[in-house]
């Protein structure tokens, strides 16, 4: 974009109108039953309270303001120049419910207008409208607003920094915007969305707290959307967290059917991208030992051990402190819950699924494709996660399980992720374990682990029951 710096034009962005419009009818009735009950009139009072202005927003020639003494606020307007790609100006204010009757939103608009104020059109490509709530989420269709209670937006508007020169306006531009909020009386209908928690922006306390009090139709949307949330890792353990991955809902609904895996019951949280490569096992054929190949299955593989901090018998490697764990922030791990994971077994060497107990743990095949999984002993004892369900997931419809590439594996195993499932069949001797695989698309199949070939992997932990 060689044309930004000398196309350096001025947005004259002038009068942004917050407006909340208001109809109620005086609640009031005379009841005659052994004698009168008079029923009080219901105020109602829904104003704007509070404006204060971002650091780093460009100065206004006229700024916002309400009128906080009188509390009669529903209109707000202000000019601002924006000069420049970046350029931004940035508010919050208070919508405050002074009433005594529940609100809730009826509709509301976000549009700009012409020159004469009243037709409206599409915002300018180089421009973003941003309205939400103080904690990133948005304003929905009936959001309620209680009486006696308030609640913050942030009103952004900005001169986009990755506009192209072709969309850069010709000349100043005025442009009115007027973001319009209507409110009426509260109905069965009304939700608390701006009390829920916006995945991608939130804190982990408030995630796990709106998942407790069922206030989950923000993070159901996340889910359904593939919405991911930035983690950082300390993933060489120098003490800074310079790695960034990404993680998703993978599971809102609870377990009912009597599953014994706790894999995929409550808010399991998924990595979207792989944290690295890793070995399941070394495999020796003439090796028998916990640990070797397939045998123990994932309780006693070095995988786990790596996952979770723990110590990989078979080669007495200690993964204490060095493991995946104790990469994640102390924030993080201090809400990561343990879960009870089953996982299968191969028939080989070993007669029943393997139990333990994890912070961090890999999926089964299970949990992502559903169905009937003919070569899983544990399939039965788990269910298919709500994020691949919710996708129309099987072994025959399996795009939406593709992972990025990893660097540095090359041919048919270019982009496979690793599975927590020994792979059970007559044959079977002692090395093959589940994994998705890029092949024809992607599908399951068996992996052999020998020495030390290390794979992708994408793990799953869990946030609340």
């Amino acid at each position: 974009m060689k044309n930004r710096r000398k196309q350096s034009k001025r947005i004259t962005f002038l009068t942004l109108i917050l407006l909340i419009t208001i109809g109620f009818a005086v609640l009031a009735a005379n009841l005659d039953i052994q004698g009168i009950i008079n029923v009080s009139k219901a105020d109602w009072d829904i104003h704007l309270e509070h404006i204060d202005v971002t650091s780093g927003s460009v100065s206004s020639s006229t700024a916002p303001v309400t009128d906080d003494v009188n509390k009669d606020t529903v209109e707000i307007s202000y000019s601002a120049n924006l000069e420049k790609p970046g350029d931004f100006y940035e508010f919050s204010v208070n919508i405050v419910n002074d009433g005594a009757v529940n609100a809730m939103i009826d509709t509301f608009s976000n549009k700009t207008y012409a020159a004469d104020g009243e037709t409206e059109k599409e915002l300018p490509a180089y421009l973003n409208s941003i309205i939400t709530y103080s904690n990133g989420a948005i304003m929905r269709k009936s959001q309620k607003l209680d009486a006696n209670d308030s609640e913050t937006i942030i009103v952004r508007i900005e001169y986009r920094n990755d506009v192209d020169s072709s969309e850069l306006p010709g000349a100043n531009e005025t442009t009115k915007f007027k973001f319009k909020v209507d409110y009426k009386q509260a109905n069965q209908n009304a939700i608390d969305v701006s009390k829920e928690a916006d995945f991608e922006h939130d804190s982990w306390e408030n995630i796990i707290a709106a998942y407790k009090d069922n206030k989950i139709t923000q993070l159901t949307e996340a889910m359904n959307y593939g919405t991911t949330k930035e983690v950082k890792l300390d993933l060489d353990h120098d003490g800074t967290y310079e790695t960034t991955k990404h993680v998703r809902i993978a599971n809102l609904s609870k377990c009912t059917n009597g599953e014994t895996s706790q894999t995929a019951c409550g808010l399991v949280i998924e990595f979207t991208d792989s944290i690295g490569t890793h070995r399941m096992n070394p495999y020796s054929s003439s090796t028998v030992a916990l640990g070797n190949g397939t045998m123990g299955g994932w309780k006693y593989s070095d995988i786990r051990a790596y996952l979770n901090d723990l110590i990989y018998a078979h080669e007495n490697i200690d993964y204490s402190g060095t493991g995946l764990y104790s990469t994640f922030s102390s924030s993080l791990r201090s809400k990561i819950i343990d879960t009870v994971v089953v996982s299968g077994y191969g028939k080989y060497y070993d007669t029943a699924n393997f139990i333990s107990n994890d912070k961090i743990y890999l999926l089964s095949p299970q949990e992502i494709y559903g169905g009937t999984i003919t070569n899983d002993t544990a399939a039965d004892t788990t269910k298919q996660l709500d994020y691949y369900k919710n996708k129309g997931v099987t072994l025959s419809n399996y795009s939406a399980v593709a992972k990025p590439s990893v660097s540095g594996l090359s041919g048919y195993y270019d982009t496979p992720w690793l599975l927590r499932t020994v792979y059970y069949n007559e044959v079977n001797r002692g090395n093959e374990w589940w994994y998705v695989t890029k092949g024809a698309g992607q599908t399951c199949s068996t992996q052999g682990t020998s020495g030390t070939t290390a794979y992708p992997v994408v793990p799953a932990f869990r946030l609340s029951e």
